[in-house]
């Protein structure tokens, strides 16, 4: 729930919050962690234990090192095809239950010189966990170009 006061003679009303706004704003944390190649950065954003699937793994990360560890690798990939950053095409954000949001989407792995490196979609299940919303299961899925 979100309160908001427009003046102060006003009294405070309580409003719903978007549609899964919540983990929207933990997904912007973790892409933000992700487009800076920090792979503890990206780690800290998922509860442990969690489930990622990428094009090249599936893991069951007992714990954040070791879904540090996956980061390391993916970003080490990354930095070899000369990742430069993400641009996300229509993610958005759905309240499954009180405790529990999905983020799909779509996003491009681009270079420096703005040509797409890999297309993907994604999709992640953020739970409330001691009041911050972690990841519990990451896919992202490697797509053709489209024609």
């Amino acid at each position: 729930m979100a309160t908001v006061i427009d003046r102060p003679s006003e009294r405070a009303e309580a409003l719903p919050t978007p549609e899964g706004e919540e983990a929207l704003a933990a997904f912007r944390a973790y892409a933000a962690a992700f487009g800076a190649l920090d792979a503890r950065g990206a780690a800290a954003c998922f509860d442990e234990p969690s489930i990622l699937v990428t094009p090249r793994d599936r893991i069951a990360a007992a714990s954040r090192s070791e879904v540090e560890r996956a980061y390391e690798a993916i970003m080490e990939e990354a930095r070899r095809r000369g990742y430069a950053g993400t641009i996300f095409d229509h993610v958005e954000g759905r309240t499954l239950d009180a405790e529990t949001e999905a983020v799909t989407g779509s996003g491009r792995w681009r270079n420096a010189a703005g040509n797409v490196l890999m297309r993907f979609e994604l999709a992640y299940v953020f739970r409330r966990v001691g009041g911050a919303w972690r990841i519990v299961l990451g896919i992202v899925r490697e797509v053709e170009e489209p024609s």
